[in-house]
């Protein structure tokens, strides 16, 4: 589970950089862009957090990520 969330997480920043980099470009509105960027960084905020309490309950380090 915790391999999966940690590939998940990082898919997300994956889809964030290509977001940033499609606005720069302008391949996308800013619209379409907040509203993607706002929803991908939740689920990536949830994951990260989940990620962090698993790491805690198997008496990893905080710097777990």
């Amino acid at each position: 589970q915790l391999y999966d969330l940690v590939a998940d997480e990082q898919g997300l920043q994956h889809a964030l950089y290509a977001l940033q980099s499609a606005l720069v470009r302008g391949v996308i509105g800013v619209d379409s862009w907040s509203r993607h960027t706002r929803g991908l960084a939740r689920e990536a905020f949830l994951k990260r957090a989940l990620i962090r309490k698993i790491g805690r309950g198997m008496g990893l380090e905080e710097s777990v990520h």
